[in-house]
């Protein structure tokens, strides 16, 4: 099972009015630590993963400044630091989301090794759709975005796409693009057994031969 994370625009072969974002961690000020017998603490940066919700949690040290002149508190007004907490999405290092209106992108050429994909993905007020394409980028009948399980007023870290009128099950070794179009959405990441075929795979998969899927190509 690999994890496509929109670090960049490498895998993608086309896009329109895609933009893409750094994600940002959530501050939970319930968990944060003021000392005031300190002046100066140190900490090396911590961060864990939490099993149960797949977010992440990190510490850092931050200093009390005054709003408008950004400068430390004059010592005695108050702690100097605390200790912060912040926790990120699961796969929240980036995301895709549109530019305004509707968004999409083309990834470019992979062979499925297991018929099963899934998005982590937020769209508490949008939509996202995904079709299957062939390698000439023609829509496979079955796989289209009218026959895709929409994903609407959603939020989920492991959505599995599936269509009306296609298995994921026909496509396995095949060479196809993936296409996925939203509104009001971000798209973080993409799951699944698949490798990125390059020009040596498509001509190999075209003659009947199998392909050395182990390169790593993320």
């Amino acid at each position: 099972m690999k994890t496509w994370l929109f670090l960049d625009h490498w895998h993608i072969e086309y896009q329109d009015n895609l933009e893409l974002c750094q994600g940002q961690p959530k501050w939970c000020p319930e968990a944060t630590y003021e000392d005031p017998n300190f002046d100066h603490l140190e900490l090396w940066p911590t961060v864990y993963k939490d099993q149960a919700t797949g977010h992440w949690h990190g510490w850092h040290i931050g200093e009390h400044l005054e709003s408008k002149l950004r400068r430390p508190l004059p010592k005695g007004e108050g702690p100097s630091t605390a200790v912060l907490m912040h926790t990120l999405r699961k796969d929240g290092f980036t995301y895709l989301t549109s530019r305004g209106g509707w968004a999409s992108f083309i990834s470019k050429p992979m062979v499925l090794k297991e018929p099963k994909l899934s998005i982590n993905a937020q769209a508490p007020y949008g939509e996202l759709r995904c079709q299957v394409r062939d390698m000439e980028s023609r829509p496979l009948e079955g796989f289209s975005f009218e026959e895709n399980a929409p994903f609407i007023k959603n939020d989920a870290l492991d959505w599995e796409l599936a269509w009306k009128g296609g298995s994921l099950t026909e496509l396995v070794g095949k060479v196809v693009r993936l296409e996925f179009k939203f509104r009001h959405a971000r798209l973080y990441a993409l799951r699944g057994d698949f490798h990125f075929a390059d020009a040596v795979d498509v001509t190999m998969i075209a003659d009947g031969q199998p392909i050395d899927t182990t390169p790593f190509d993320f």
